[in-house]
């Protein structure tokens, strides 16, 4: 089919690093890959209140969604995790209303 969006709605083969995943429209392996991560700088105030919500709403403390490098490793099936830098610094915050940066 020559329309994109039927085309890739179910492929008849696919191929990761050279090697099948699927044919005939079927799954014929999941091979494993690496988890690429990239950690932005952020404003870490944010973090009280982001903490205080967490607990307000959903009863549970921030420290309970960190997660280690093995960690996200594991759930992400991948054998490796790779670092990538962002392509941009962090933007600064917005002025206050009524007054201009």
């Amino acid at each position: 089919d020559p329309d994109p969006q039927v085309m890739f709605a179910r492929p008849r083969t696919v191929y990761k690093n050279g090697a099948p995943v699927v044919e005939r429209g079927r799954l014929v392996a999941a091979p494993v890959g690496d988890t690429h991560v990239v950690e932005p700088e952020y404003d870490r105030a944010i973090e009280g209140e982001v903490g205080e919500y967490m607990e307000k709403y959903l009863g549970l403390p921030l420290a309970q969604f960190r997660i280690g490098e093995s960690e996200l490793c594991e759930c992400g099936r991948g054998n490796r995790m790779i670092r990538h830098a962002c392509r941009r610094p962090a933007d600064p915050p917005p002025a206050p209303v009524g007054e201009r940066p």
